[in-house]
């Protein structure tokens, strides 16, 4: 519903088909590679970037998660502009401008990778700096504009990752798409793939501490003191918007410079 996907001769081609407000209602799940929620972005995406990745994530994995084995190469992916401004639901006037800015910077910024682990060749890469796409193109068919169409390619390690049955966490795609800070999002990945990975342990924990290091790793910041950092970013960009999908509280021991996460009752999102 809303959208229609063909994937054939390594090209994955996304349609809008209908209106897809109702659709962006439904709860999608996403199951990301740890490696990509534990990544070190060269120099800083925005909000919409980090959006717009995940939901090119969804559109792969949704192909590729069908298969045995994955593509082990590069895929070629169109879109159709309108599908992302409806998923990411972009209403700004300058919508467009948003959108190709996006594109850019993940084009222009490198992920920085460590410890991934190929599932095929169980080759442990300790190191590497991916593009998430390449050789970006928006494509215009008709006059209206209605239809514009981006192109770009996509990294096999991002494609082979959408695969990937193990090492991987769940995510609700809508809860990120509503997230209005780039830290929100970060730290929700980053909490659920703590969370998961306890629990997969069978190793539940309601109290996880985070310290000052992962904190400023986390949110790329360059703050010298936790208290600046709890003040300007956690409180202030982040604490709210998690908290409404992962009910929890939090103390800050400036002495120990950690914060520590309490996970309330009820099940995360």
């Amino acid at each position: 519903m809303g959208t229609e996907s063909k994937f054939e001769n390594n090209t994955l081609t996304i349609r809008y088909v209908e209106d897809i407000a109702e659709d962006r209602k439904k709860i999608i799940k996403i199951y990301k590679e740890n490696s990509f929620i534990f990544a070190r972005v060269i120099k800083t995406l925005k909000n919409i970037d980090l959006k717009l990745f995940n939901l090119l994530y969804y559109y792969i994995q949704k192909e590729v998660r069908q298969h045995e084995e994955p593509p082990l190469f590069d895929i070629k992916l169109t879109i159709e502009q309108r599908v992302i401004k409806e998923r990411l639901g972009l209403t700004s006037k300058e919508w467009k401008r948003d959108l190709i800015g996006a594109v850019k910077r993940l084009h222009s910024k490198n992920i920085e990778l460590k410890d991934y682990k190929h599932p095929i060749s169980g080759d442990l890469i300790k190191w590497a700096e991916i593009n998430v796409i390449g050789s970006p193109k928006l494509i215009k068919p008709n006059k209206t504009g209605r239809n514009d169409i981006f192109v770009f390619t996509v990294s096999d390690i991002v494609v082979i990752s959408t695969w990937r049955k193990i090492r991987y966490t769940h995510l609700n795609l809508n809860s990120i798409m509503n997230f209005t800070s780039i830290h929100s999002i970060k730290f929700y990945e980053y909490l659920m793939a703590i969370i998961q990975y306890y629990k997969s342990q069978n190793n539940f924990k309601k109290e996880i501490e985070f310290s000052f290091l992962e904190l400023k790793e986390i949110f790329e910041s360059n703050e010298k003191y936790l208290s600046n950092l709890v003040t300007k970013t956690f409180k202030k960009k982040v604490y709210d918007e998690v908290n409404s999908v992962i009910p929890f509280e939090y103390e800050v021991f400036s002495r120990d410079r950690v914060v520590l996460v309490r996970l309330k009752e009820g099940l995360s999102k």
